[in-house]
């Protein structure tokens, strides 16, 4: 996905990866990443607790130089989301079971003007700051309304 303004382009991958245990699917999406030069990645159902600098070396290409987690429970999810320190800016985060939301700092009116939503993926933008949440949204949460009340 292509996201343009006036003066920046960004590319952002929304990728359900159903786990990063394996080291051939490591392998596969560091590749897809690199291959499709993303500069925010936002990873779903990594199934990973805890994650090293070594571990996100094997499935983040080398240009997505900063990462937050949302750690999985049990065998069940775990969100990742990375990002070239060029492109975006996170000032501080919040990580919830089923989400992952970032802030930047203040930003030009003329950047992030507008709301985009993209299935697990929306990024506000207004000239005080700019927002950005990856979440991941079991259907169950979504039939309860359980994701929407986490996030508010």
């Amino acid at each position: 996905m292509l996201m343009a303004s006036n003066s920046v382009n960004f590319t952002i991958v929304s990728w359900n990866v159903r786990g990063l245990g394996d080291a051939d699917k490591c392998k596969l999406v560091r590749d897809s990443l690199l291959t499709a030069r993303v500069d925010i990645a936002c990873l779903q159902e990594s199934k990973l607790r805890t994650i090293t600098s070594s571990k996100s070396r094997s499935f983040l290409p080398p240009h997505l130089t900063d990462f937050h987690c949302a750690e999985a429970v049990g065998s069940r999810g775990g969100i990742i989301t990375a990002w070239n320190a060029r492109a975006f800016t996170a000032s501080s985060y919040i990580a919830r079971r089923h989400s992952l939301t970032f802030f930047s700092p203040p930003l030009p009116r003329t950047l992030f003007s507008r709301l985009l939503m993209f299935r697990h993926l929306l990024t506000i933008g207004t000239p005080v700051r700019s927002l950005m949440i990856s979440a991941r949204s079991p259907h169950r949460c979504l039939v309860t309304g359980f994701l929407w009340a986490t996030l508010s």
